[in-house]
């Protein structure tokens, strides 16, 4: 093993990531909840935040097997669960009825209907900066964050020098590296910009044909009012008016 010298050592160490200087922010909750500042909001936030973590990425597979060690064939990418925060708890209990308040936007405590996901989706980012410098080295913007849960809050008679906290967990999506080339930006944080359409919510719109029965019944006076073609071809139509039926 080749000599290394100890100052060699002290300047790698040096280099080393801390990780008590982090910024977490979730962007768009102020607007959802009313909030009045949402600079004073994400201060808060980011204050009561006591720990976070960055989230994990793994690649789901299967196994394939033709003759030989069995192979693995990648699929899908994945995402670790859920993202556990843990804040510390104000005076006045302000995180938590934050918390609460988000969780209403999802599940109405009242009526217990479920709300369309617009209503209640965020996105958030987690941001490292070092000792030295004021700046972020890496940072990632999580997308379709929602709240799935709010932990106990533990009260008792020897926690007199102790300080609340509790536990929340943020369902996500997926996330991005803010900077790289797979980065939308925060201006571009839509479903049709990052993640493309959305069947399962976005209800299918059946094209309009003004050839249909309603537009047929109102006679002649819809296609005088419409675009004015005539026929070039068997197919296409250019500038001239459509007049009737006929001329079609």
């Amino acid at each position: 093993m080749p000599f290394i010298e100890p100052s060699k050592y002290i300047a790698l160490s040096s280099n080393l990531y801390r990780p008590t200087r982090f910024f977490f922010k979730i962007n768009g909750l102020p607007e959802k909840l009313g909030v009045g500042s949402v600079r004073d909001f994400q201060t808060e936030i980011f204050f009561s935040t006591e720990s976070v973590f960055f989230p994990s990425r793994n690649i789901a597979s299967e196994p394939y097997k033709v003759a030989g060690p069995v192979d693995e064939i990648p699929y899908e990418s994945t995402y670790s669960g859920d993202l556990d925060v843990t804040m510390r708890v104000s005076a006045n209990f302000k995180e938590r009825d934050f918390m609460e308040q988000w969780m209403n936007l999802v599940v109405s405590q009242t009526t217990q209907e479920l709300q369309y996901p617009d209503s209640y989706r965020c996105n958030a980012e987690i941001e490292a900066y070092t000792l030295e410098e004021d700046f972020s080295p890496y940072s990632v913007r999580l997308t379709d964050v929602w709240p799935k849960g709010i932990g106990r809050v533990t009260v008792g008679q020897g926690l007199t020098d102790a300080i609340a906290t509790m536990q929340v967990q943020l369902a996500f999506r997926r996330y991005y590296i803010v900077g790289s080339p797979n980065d939308p930006g925060e201006d571009n944080m839509n479903r049709e910009a990052t993640l493309g359409p959305r069947p399962e919510f976005d209800p299918i719109e059946a094209p309009q044909n003004p050839l249909t029965a309603g537009f047929i019944a109102r006679g002649e006076e819809v296609f005088r009012s419409g675009p004015r073609r005539v026929r070039t071809d068997a197919n296409n139509f250019s500038g001239g008016p459509i007049d009737t039926l006929d001329d079609i």
